[in-house]
Parts: structure tokens; C-alpha cells; sequence
């Protein structure tokens, strides 16, 4: 039998509920990825126009994330925003 290392997801796990928001916010429900690993990026779970999700933040959360952040694991782009986030 094949051991599948599977890419661990406690910092994800961590920020569970700023997560399932963020997937909510950003992404269409066929775009939603069903899991999202520690080491993910937006690169990594989400091919669409960049933009649309860079305008759907800042509308959201009042942060204007740059295209250079994709290439960080999702969980610390759930830290910025939430450190970000504008009073609602």
C-alpha cells in the first residue's frame, strides 16, 4: 500500500473561520478550493484573473492585496487581511 504525504493544514485550521470568509469573499462557488494546505498560495488554489480577486479584497476588507503576494502561503494573506481589515 502507497503512504500519501499529504501537506499539513494547522495554520489554515488556526484561522478556520477567516478562511471559509476569505474562499467566500474571493472566489466564485465553482472556484472554491476543498482543501487548502499550510503551504498553498493563491497561485497554487485559484487560476483566474488576479484582479477580480484583488477588487473583491479590497471591497470586503478595505486592503488592497498586490500581485506579488500570491506567491505566499494562504494563511499569512488571511493575517494581512485581517490586519487590514476596514471597521464594518
Amino acid at each position: 500500500m502507497d503512504d500519501f504525504n499529504l501537506a499539513g493544514a494547522e495554520e489554515m485550521n488556526r484561522r478556520r473561520r477567516r478562511a471559509e470568509e476569505f474562499l467566500e469573499v474571493a472566489f466564485g462557488p465553482e472556484e472554491r478550493p476543498y482543501f487548502v494546505s499550510d503551504e498553498a498560495t493563491l497561485h497554487d488554489i485559484y487560476v483566474g484573473d488576479e484582479l477580480e480577486v484583488i477588487a473583491r479584497c479590497r471591497r470586503h476588507y478595505g486592503v488592497m492585496l498586490r500581485s506579488e503576494q500570491f506567491a505566499l502561503p494562504v494563511w499569512k494573506i488571511l493575517d494581512i487581511l485581517e490586519s487590514g481589515r476596514s471597521g464594518e
